[in-house]
């Protein structure tokens, strides 16, 4: 219907406030589902935008799908914004542990994971300016997590180690740092990519030098 279709304009503009208008002037009135109509609008909330109430209440009432919570997992996943990265997180545990979801069927998929590989991807640099070690902490569990995965295809590449390894860096931890370069090393046991190169040795030497611990740099 019209209001769908106007709705689906606004919120492709992420201009939320007139989207919000035409979802509640069609709700029940033109044939399409609520899931889709609830899915339109979730792209008009911008990467700062709270959407969780909104998303909540929709879930209660049955009124999501996987596509609504990738939609915001990967809104949030490049939100500049640490709450709201921490909302992706949430967002994926509801996913998993919530028995509504489990229930109707709803599980992670591929595009929940390449969502997720984005907060990874971002832990290096824009984390480093939270300096939030909850959040980074958050990834590395991630990581390890994805790192078992029995499908290849979607455990973490080479650039995923090194940039957890980077945000343990430089929020001074250079102990964390090599944990993750320990999971590095195992992983490229099984795939030979993965074997660090001498760049990534190198920064974690520096990173133990500059706390002072020779023992650690020499380990």
């Amino acid at each position: 219907g019209l209001s769908t279709i106007m709705m689906d304009i606004y919120a492709s503009f992420g201009r939320h406030e007139e989207a919000l208008k035409f979802h509640v002037r069609g709700s029940g009135r033109e044939g399409v589902s609520g899931i889709v109509r609830n899915n339109i609008l979730l792209k008009s909330f911008g990467t700062e935008d709270d959407a969780m109430g909104f998303f909540r209440s929709e879930l209660e009432h049955g009124n999501v799908d996987i596509v609504s919570f990738n939609t915001l997992i990967n809104l949030w996943a490049v939100s500049t914004r640490p709450d709201r990265v921490k909302q992706a997180f949430e967002l994926f545990a509801l996913l998993r542990g919530d028995s509504k979801c489990w229930k109707r069927g709803l599980r992670p998929n591929k595009i929940t994971f390449n969502s997720l590989y984005k907060v990874i991807d971002r832990s290096g640099g824009v984390f480093v300016q939270y300096a939030d070690p909850t959040l980074l902490k958050r990834v590395e569990e991630l990581l390890k997590e994805l790192a078992n995965f029995d499908d290849a295809n979607l455990r973490p590449r080479a650039g995923h180690y090194n940039a957890v390894t980077l945000g343990w860096v430089s929020l001074g931890n250079p102990e964390k740092a090599a944990e993750i370069l320990e999971l590095r090393i195992e992983a490229s046991k099984r795939k030979a990519a993965l074997k660090p190169d001498s760049s990534h040795f190198d920064n974690l030497v520096q990173a133990f030098q500059r706390t002072g611990d020779l023992y650690g740099a020499t380990m």
